[in-house]
């Protein structure tokens, strides 16, 4: 006899961008985000399922940032083709530093759920 499993899988995970030293060489206090991303797999959560954090100094820890579409809402703007989404999160006040940095961390993905990060670029 073989026995029926049934599996459940509720991934989460992030990654770290490499620091990033402002051209100009000056200490920067703010940070924001400006996403392109994909659902792969059912509707990702912006805040929820895809969640933005930045620093500018690596002797901090990440500050969370409020990710929004281009209108202000949790809703994510345009779909460019091939079903591409743009999120924006308006730069946060931050500890002052030349090492900035993001991390994008994910939650709730399965197979029902995939969320894929196409780009990112910051602004300060």
């Amino acid at each position: 006899k073989q026995a029926t499993v049934t599996t459940t899988v509720n991934a989460t995970g992030s990654f770290n961008s490499t620091d990033v030293v402002p051209q100009d060489a000056t200490n920067k206090s703010s940070v924001g985000l400006v996403v392109l991303y994909k659902d792969q797999a059912g509707t990702n959560t912006l805040d929820t399922d895809i969640i933005a954090k930045v620093r500018a100094n690596t002797g901090q820890a990440y500050q969370t940032l409020a990710l929004r579409g281009i209108d202000g809402t949790t809703t994510p703007s345009g779909a460019f083709s091939g079903g591409m989404k743009r999120a924006i999160a308006p730069a946060i006040a931050v500890t002052a530093g030349q090492a900035l940095s993001y991390q994008i961390s994910f939650a709730n993905q399965s197979g029902a759920k995939e969320g894929r990060i196409h780009g990112i670029a910051m602004t300060y």
